[in-house]
C-alpha cells in the first residue's frame, strides 16, 4: 500500500481526483440530503459547544481530511496527515465520519461491513458522503468569509442549535444513491 504525506497542496489534488469519480451536488439539490447534513453539522456542533477551539476554520480542514479519507477507502493508499492535522481538526473529522463511515462508526460497520469488500458497493456507498462533504466545504468557506473564523458554527447554532441534544452521542445517516 502506498503511503503519501498530505500537505495543503496535495490534498487539493486528492480532492480533484475524487471529482473524477463523483459528480458534485448541483445547486438546489441540498434539500434531498438534509438528514445527512444534519448529522454532519450536529456531530460537529456538539464538539464546538464543549470548546471554542473547535472553530469553523478547523471544521473546514476536517472536511478535507474526510474527503481524503474517502479517497483512501476507495484506493490502495494510506495518508500521513501529520502536516495538515491537529487535535481539533482530527476530532471534528472523526465527528463527521461518525455520520457515515463504517470504518469509524461501529453501528454503520454492523450494517455495511460485509458489503465493503465489494469495490462497486464501496464506490456507491461513499457517493453521498462525498457530495455532502464537498458541498459543506463551500458552505463553510462562505460563512467564514461572511462572518469570520467562526461564522459557520454561528450559522449552524442559529439554524439547528435548538434541535441538537447537549450530549455526546454522534448520529449517522445512511442514504443510497439513486
Amino acid at each position: 500500500m502506498q503511503k503519501i504525506r498530505l500537505t495543503e497542496y496535495n490534498i487539493r489534488r486528492v480532492i480533484q481526483d475524487l471529482l473524477k469519480v463523483y459528480v458534485p451536488m448541483r445547486r438546489g439539490e441540498e434539500d434531498r440530503y438534509n438528514q445527512f447534513f444534519y448529522c454532519l453539522d450536529s456531530n460537529m456542533l456538539k464538539l464546538r459547544r464543549k470548546d471554542s477551539k473547535y472553530n469553523s476554520r478547523r471544521a473546514r480542514e476536517a472536511v478535507d481530511i474526510c474527503l481524503a479519507t474517502i479517497n483512501a477507502h476507495l484506493h490502495p493508499v494510506e495518508y500521513d496527515l501529520s502536516e495538515i492535522s491537529n487535535a481539533e481538526n482530527l476530532a471534528l473529522a472523526t465527528a463527521m465520519q461518525m455520520a457515515y463511515d463504517p470504518y469509524v462508526d461501529p453501528e454503520i460497520a454492523a450494517l455495511a461491513s460485509k458489503e465493503m469488500a465489494n469495490a462497486d458497493f464501496k464506490l456507491r456507498f461513499f457517493e453521498i458522503p462525498f457530495k455532502c462533504l464537498y458541498r459543506l466545504r463551500d458552505s463553510i468557506d462562505f460563512w467564514i468569509q461572511k462572518d469570520g473564523s467562526d461564522g459557520y458554527f454561528a450559522m449552524v447554532e442559529d439554524e439547528i442549535g435548538e434541535t441538537v441534544d447537549r450530549d455526546e452521542k454522534m448520529h449517522f445517516s445512511l442514504m443510497v444513491p439513486e
